[in-house]
């Protein structure tokens, strides 16, 4: 009883606010604040119709795959590194130097590598 209590202090702000979006953007023609239901439709659509198994699916399975591959080689890299300490002295300029690169600024080096593909997404994931 008190946890069903707890549960319904601390909803009833969250509900409220998707009421008040439902009903004030029920009449909505715009292309910018389109109504709720549109918007949910258009999420389950996506989200359960053709377009799951097409883009979510692959994107998941490229993923799982750069990670494998990530955890593989930094469990080997690093134990061969951390073993050695003239590894590690020889490494670890290198090291930090890539570790303080953004993200974005693997892209490109992806792309010249790999192409635009599957393998390039892989190669990020893993970098």
């Amino acid at each position: 009883m008190k946890t069903v209590r707890l549960i319904l202090l601390r909803a009833w702000l969250p509900v409220a606010i998707v009421v008040a979006w439902w009903i004030g953007s029920a009449g909505s023609t715009s292309l910018y604040f389109p109504p709720l239901s549109e918007i949910l439709s258009t999420v389950g659509s996506d989200w359960f119709g053709p377009l799951f198994l097409q883009q979510l699916v692959p994107s998941i399975g490229k993923f799982v795959a750069g990670f494998l591959i990530a955890i593989t080689l930094g469990v080997i890299i690093g134990l061969l590194i951390g073993l050695s300490p003239l590894a590690r002295a020889i490494a670890d300029p290198l090291v930090q130097f890539l570790r303080s690169l953004p993200p974005p600024t693997i892209l490109p080096v992806g792309i010249l590598l790999f192409g635009i593909g599957p393998s390039m997404n892989i190669f990020v994931i893993v970098f």
